[in-house]
């Protein structure tokens, strides 16, 4: 949900009336907050966020075509997620936007270099040595059609 949250902020939309996908998106925010209201109920409020999740992921990875979203569901998202991730649930975006900041990101790009290679030359024993060394740190790398990707465990 972290990814997802931080890919927002370079995320556009430009849909003109709302869709399925943004009255799917609003349900589950509004349905999140409606949890909150009844007892507190943080667990089903975090899956209702989860459910948001694929979506921004779709739109982030073009299976979403920002014609078919407004940006006001899509600012809607940054709001509520934002306030319920930070404020409500207290978890310190400061921590969240650090952990893929400046040095780390610059570090990591140079290792994602590195592995790309060594698969570019079937050097197998390497990228996975890569791979590997990463996740025992605590570090996922996934690989797509548009590279590689990482992410904190």
């Amino acid at each position: 949900m972290m990814e997802a949250w931080q890919s927002l902020s370079s995320l556009s939309a430009s849909g003109q009336n709302p869709s399925d996908i943004d009255r799917e998106i609003l349900t589950a925010l509004d349905g999140a907050l409606a949890d909150l209201c009844d007892d507190f109920n943080t667990p089903m409020a975090l899956a209702k966020l989860f459910e948001v999740v694929p979506r921004i992921n779709g739109l982030k990875g073009g299976q979403i075509q920002p014609d078919q979203i407004q940006q006001s569901t899509l600012d809607r998202i940054r709001q509520i997620m934002g306030d319920l991730l930070f404020t409500v649930f207290g978890l310190q975006e400061e921590q969240v936007a650090g952990n893929q900041s400046g040095t780390l990101d610059s570090l990591m790009g140079l290792i994602l270099d590195l592995r790309q290679s060594a698969r570019a030359n079937k050097d197998w024993p390497t990228a996975d040595k890569i791979r590997d060394g990463l996740q025992e740190a605590g570090i996922v790398v996934k690989d797509g059609a548009e590279g590689s990707s990482w992410s904190v465990a």
